[in-house]
């Protein structure tokens, strides 16, 4: 008649055949069990659904007309990983049901979500049966985790830098998604450009890390000056900041004065009264201290250190003398001092004279030492007695021997003077003006050329000579063409304990030593010798001699993950080294022993230095075989007589899950009262942090026993539980289910049933009757299946009968 459907009709050609009713019973329940399947929809949300993470995903799954059987959630396609939901175990606590109990609404939330979740979850529909099948997939709801990048972080210099120095500065942050992300630099409100920026891995990945490097010449007054690194991301309301001061990463030098300066004249037993002040250094940890003659004294009292508004600080310090006749000409020397190192120093002499009023001024007193005398024809000593400068020798002059031409023509001026009719005052101040220029033109500095290449914490031998004649007056060493900076070595003040002198006390020897030397120490050092007159004044200076300090490079670090990473990952590893020079250096990444591509390396500064930092950055994706590998960053420089190496062990970065297994597996068949061991196995996992916990239909139970964690020969580890149970009437299906725990987290778990009878032998085994065992529902399902299969054959069949009995009367000849 066409009012069955295709099913049902071919349930009607049953009716008419010649089967035996057992087996044609059996082919209906079959036919019954599948009807509808090709109806059956499961409806997933399209997406994809953007998720901030650390909150909660709602996937919605509808399922309609479905054969029975239970459902599943799984992230991604591949079947074999352990579901993120099951209606038939226990489930992880992030993940909830949003109807526990539903047969059509198998909606989930998981709670808590993280980067690492983002993916494409499936809900699937099984097929009961001796073993359940996957029988229907949703289409996919993609997941997508927005992820708000940290707070960034600044970090600059490892110490402080003077002022001058160019200094790089580093800002960093992580965790986000998506990948696009800004980096800005401002000092003081105004924009500066990035040397750099880096975000990492380059290629897609669930999670992103940015690096940012810039420049910056810093200067006195950068003092109070802010750095800011700034970060704008598409998931936050507003910009992210992070302030560095540079303060913080600079060291001033105190610029320092004496008052009264150069000379304190005084009587004998006056009271004399000396400030020294040292203004605009940073940070406040310098102090003043006195010296008289070279030796420490302890008269000066320091005043409180102040702070200026620029940001500087400055000390005053006050030292009492009393003017005896022993004091004087001593040499008071104040020193300003930071962490027992000398940064500058200023004097001033103590003149002593009896009567007030007759001292010399700072301006006029010279220490006389040599003398000159005319003499007349005959040779005979004349009246010009006078005492002249410290450079000056001994000279007699004879008209007759200038008149021989066996003097130069300097001592030729000095025989003329002894003849001339001038006032013996003015002769002698043409004498002295004659004297200070006498040999000018053939004074001559030599220094050694260079350049000198040092290695850091040896010791540098700077020579100077002085030859042919010259004026009087000392010799000084500066780093550097830039006078107004305190020197390195005069002959006429204390000098730092650093340098000494190589003859000290030569007037034509003006070599130099620094000692652990420093690659800040690298530069241009002119030895400068200066002319005596009433301020001393620069005269001649030597070419310079060029220091390069040969820095060795630090020990390499490398740096991985901020947490462990799952199988799979590419994670990024960066190895970095300072403080060396020359620039050049080589850096190789080994895996195990073999050579792996660097994705970048660096060197910092990009402009001339004298010390550099070098990053290198590699790209890894972890495997279970790497547990127990090794990764190396190996430097090469110029300095080394071999390679720096520093390793990093890839197991310390990776997380490997356990696979776990149930003995017996499924089900455990027995009878009542019998004691039931059940043996739960985690293997493979790393580190070891994993632990086994048992639940009884959910509820955490105490019956488990866990044997020694055992370390494999791949580095991995395993665990076994053992539970024993008796099986009670009350425990008949009751589920065991063994977990692995994380830090409080569920990894896997794997479940038993447990069957009890009263007479052995009669229950179901693992593989024929874990399917109805399982769930009493799937018995009801079954029974009703069969009494409607039944009824509804019986009514066809009774149809049957009916329909030809009532032919048999139609065919009846009527009487």
């Amino acid at each position: 008649m066409g009012l069955l459907p295709t099913s049902q009709t071919s349930i009607s050609n049953l009716c008419s055949s010649e089967l035996p009713l057992s087996f044609s019973m059996l082919l209906l329940l079959l036919q019954t069990l599948g009807a509808g399947a090709q109806n059956m929809v499961v409806l997933q949300a399209q997406g994809p659904l953007k998720v901030t993470s650390g909150d909660t995903v709602h996937l919605n799954c509808m399922i309609w007309f479905g054969p029975p059987g239970g459902v599943r959630w799984y992230k991604g396609s591949d079947r074999s990983q352990p579901p993120v939901y099951s209606d038939k175990a226990a489930v992880p606590p992030r993940v909830t049901r949003f109807d526990p109990g539903s047969s059509l609404d198998y909606s989930i939330r998981i709670s808590d979500i993280q980067p690492e979740d983002a993916g494409t979850y499936y809900c699937v529909k099984y097929k009961a049966g001796i073993v359940e099948m996957e029988y229907k997939s949703g289409e996919g709801t993609v997941v997508t985790v927005v992820a708000i990048p940290s707070q960034p972080s600044i970090t600059g210099p490892p110490s402080r830098v003077d002022s001058g120095a160019l200094v790089t500065f580093t800002c960093s942050s992580d965790g986000f998604f998506p990948r696009d992300i800004t980096v800005t630099w401002l000092k003081d409100g105004r924009h500066i450009p990035a040397s750099w920026t880096l975000t990492l891995p380059p290629r897609r990945s669930t999670s992103y890390h940015v690096v940012s490097t810039v420049e910056a010449t810093l200067t006195e007054k950068d003092v109070k000056s802010e750095l800011i690194c700034q970060i704008q991301h598409s998931t936050l309301p507003g910009p992210l900041r992070q302030s560095f001061k540079l303060g913080d990463a600079l060291r001033v030098t105190p610029k320092m004065s004496m008052e009264p300066s150069h000379l304190v004249n005084a009587t004998v037993n006056q009271l004399v009264m000396i400030t020294c002040s040292a203004k605009g250094f940073y940070p406040n940890d310098t102090s003043l201290m006195w010296r008289e003659n070279g030796s420490e004294t302890d008269l000066g009292t320091s005043g409180p250190i102040t702070q200026e508004t620029d940001g500087t600080f400055s000390v005053k310090s006050f030292l009492e003398a009393n003017a005896t006749e022993p004091r004087n000409h001593s040499v008071f020397t104040c020193y300003a001092v930071r962490n027992s190192q000398t940064l500058d120093h200023v004097n001033v002499t103590l003149k002593i004279h009896r009567e007030k009023g007759h001292g010399y001024s700072a301006n006029t007193v010279k220490k006389p030492q040599a003398e000159y005398f005319c003499t007349d024809t005959e040779g005979r000593r004349d009246i010009l007695r006078r005492r002249l400068p410290p450079s000056a020798t001994k000279k007699v002059v004879s008209q007759r021997t200038a008149k021989m031409g066996l003097l130069p023509a300097s001592q030729t001026s000095i025989s003329n003077l002894c003849s001339s009719e001038l006032p013996l005052s003015f002769s002698l101040l043409l004498l002295l003006l004659q004297t200070l220029g006498a040999g000018a033109q053939n004074l001559v500095v030599l220094q050694t050329q260079g350049p000198l290449k040092v290695t850091a914490g040896d010791t540098v031998h700077l020579n100077c000579t002085f030859t042919g004649l010259g004026p009087p007056g000392g010799g000084r060493w500066f780093k550097g063409s830039d006078r107004s900076q305190p020197p390195i070595y005069s002959d006429k003040a204390a000098v730092p304990p650093r340098v000494t002198r190589v003859t000290p006390g030569s007037i034509t020897d003006y070599s130099i030593r620094i000692s652990n030397i420093q690659p800040e120490d690298a530069g241009t050092y002119y030895c400068v010798r200066y002319k005596a007159i009433f301020v001393e004044t620069e005269y001649k200076s030597g070419e310079g001699t060029e220091v390069l300090v040969i820095a060795i490079p630090s020990q390499p670090s490398v740096t991985g993950p901020p947490s462990r990473v799952v199988l799979g990952a590419s994670v990024m590893f960066i190895c970095s080294s300072d403080g060396f020079f020359p620039r050049d250096i080589t850096v190789t990444w080994l895996k195990d022993g073999r050579s792996v591509p660097p994705f970048r390396t660096v060197t910092l500064p990009l402009t001339e230095s004298t010390s550099y930092r070098v990053m290198s950055s590699v790209k890894v994706s972890l495997t279970e075989k790497d547990v127990k590998s090794e990764l190396i960053c190996q430097i090469q420089h110029s300095t080394l007589p071999g390679p720096l190496r520093q390793s990093f062990k890839l197991g310390d970065a990776l997380q490997v899950a356990p696979k776990m297994s149930m003995e017996p597996s499924h089900l455990v068949d027995t009878t009542v009262n019998q004691l039931v061991m059940i043996t739960c196995s985690a293997k493979g996992f790393y580190p070891n942090d994993t632990s086994l916990v048992w639940r009884e239909i959910g509820s955490e139970m105490a019956l488990g026993t866990s044997g020694p964690i055992t370390q494999e020969t791949d580095g991995t580890f395993s665990v076994k539980s053992f539970l024993e149970a008796n099986a009670t009437e009350p425990r008949n299906h009751s589920v065991f289910t063994c977990y692995t725990m994380r830090n409080s987290h569920t990894l896997d778990h794997v479940n038993v049933m447990l069957k009890i009878h009263r007479e052995k032998g009669h229950g179901y085994s693992a593989n024929t009757g874990q399917w109805l065992s399982s769930n009493p529902g799937l018995w009801v399902a079954f029974v009703l299946n069969k009494i409607g299969g039944t009824l509804f054959l019986s009514f066809l069949f009774l149809r049957k009968m009916l329909s030809k009995t009532g032919k048999r009367r139609q065919q009846q000849p009527k009487e």
